[in-house]
Formats: structure tokens, sequence, C-alpha cells
């Protein structure tokens, strides 16, 4: 039996602040959050339980499906070491892809995972929300969403050093995204989607630039992801992709 791929050696890996882990990719640059089922695996495959067998008993607070399912969602992020990593390492470390025009750009999206998001408001806690877009900050201003004594936008966004650079994300309230009022958030309601960063916008859809297109892929972190993808049932297709042709058009492109 072959071992399961393991984690890359040079992913750099912390908690993050109310559960899970951070990682941080420095060949490509992205950074995952991963949540408290996904980190359990990461942290079991990473001490070396390479079946999956040994890996299920590893983590036996999870079902033998959701242990195959959060490790598949790691592979999607390209987190570990393994044949979907191969092809895609020549992409980050060879010359820069100029950014495709909206005509060559081909998103391969199937049916059943169009997604809409129902403002539940489960994946808006403990993770830092960002980068936050000047036209997430114009509509704070046009609605007036303010939080506690916050009197302007601005105040409600914090800066952080990033290995990309300094990154504008929102406050946390009691752990949560400031944006998040009655457990949904505000600024969708206010605003419609589009106002919110593109972060959220994407989520939990996984991008993934392929010589036939945009490969679209879910992760698996939704809590609501049942009922979302039955929400999205009901969105045009089309319009659904154009969406996300716009998102990575915007450089969305894991």
């Amino acid at each position: 039996m072959s071992a399961l791929p393991h984690p890359r050696a040079e992913l750099v890996v912390r908690d993050a602040d109310g559960g899970g882990l951070i990682v941080h990719d420095p060949i490509t640059g992205h950074r995952t959050h991963l949540g408290e089922e996904s980190a359990a695996v990461y942290i079991a495959r990473a001490a070396g339980h390479d079946t999956p067998a040994g890996l299920c008993a590893a983590v036996p607070t999870l079902s033998p499906a959701t242990v195959r399912d959060r490790l598949r969602q790691i592979g999607d992020a390209l987190l570990l070491d393994d044949g979907r990593w191969a092809a895609q390492r020549a992409l980050f470390e060879g010359a820069p892809t100029p950014a495709p025009t909206p005509t060559e750009t081909t998103v391969n999206l199937d049916p059943a995972l169009r997604h809409r998001c129902i403002r539940c408001g489960s994946s808006c806690l403990n993770v830092d929300i960002g980068p936050v877009p000047d036209a997430s900050l114009h509509a704070i201003e046009a609605h007036r969403l303010y939080r506690g004594e916050a009197e302007s936008a601005a105040e409600l966004v914090e800066t952080r050093i990033t290995a990309d650079g300094p990154v504008r994300v929102f406050d946390h309230v009691a752990g949560a995204c400031v944006m998040l009022d009655d457990d949904a958030c505000a600024l969708h309601a206010a605003a419609g989607p589009d106002a919110k960063p593109p972060g959220c916008r994407q989520f939990p859809y996984t991008l993934t630039r392929t010589p036939d297109g945009v490969d679209v892929g879910l992760q698996l972190e939704c809590k609501s992801l049942g009922a979302a993808l039955a929400a999205g049932a009901a969105v045009d297709g089309e319009a659904h992709a154009a969406g996300l042709t716009a998102l990575v058009e915007g450089g969305a492109v894991a």
C-alpha cells in the first residue's frame, strides 16, 4: 500500500486564533486557514501517520469519511507533497504569466458545485478577513455600517504585515469579523455580496489554473455547505461562472 502524501516541508505553520492552523506557503505566497478538523488531520499526517487506518486512528474524534474529505481538502489547497503539487509547482516557480483577458479566461465550474452564501456567519469566526478593498470601505460608509464607537469605515480595519506586504483586514469583535451582525454579514445584507472582500466572495471555492482554464473546486470548511449548495442550485450557471471569472481576472487563482 502506498503511503499517503505528507505535508510539504517548506510550509510555515502557526496556531490560528480561536483554533485551527494558519499555513503560509513561501512558494505560492498563499496563506491557508485550516479549521479544527482539517488541522487535526494535517497534524496527524505531519506526525507520520501515513496509512488510511493509521491516520483515522490518530484522529478518533473524526469519522473515516471526514478524515478522507479533510485530507482531500488539504491536498486541494496544495499543502501536500503529492502529484497535484508536482503538477502545479512550476506555475509558481516559473516566469510570471500575464493576466488573461476576459476572452481568454475559461472557468470550469461543475453545476453541482454552484454555491450561494446563505449568510450563516459560521465561517466568519476567528479568521482574518481581508484584504479589504476600498470598495468595501465605500459601502460601509454609504450604509453607515459602523460598530461600537467607530465613526468611519477606516476605524473598522487594521493593517497586518504578511509575507506579501501590508494587508488591510477587518477588526474582530469577540472573535468574529466586525461586519458580523446577528450571525450574518451586515455588509452583504446592506450592499450585496459584491461589496464583500474578494476572499469572502471566493469562499469556499478553490481556483486552480490548468492548461484548459481555471478549475473550480470546493473547500469543505463552510459550515453550511449543504444548505449553500442547495441555494446555489437555483442560481443561473452562466451568471455564477461570470462572477468567478471576475475574481480570477482580479488575481484570485491558486
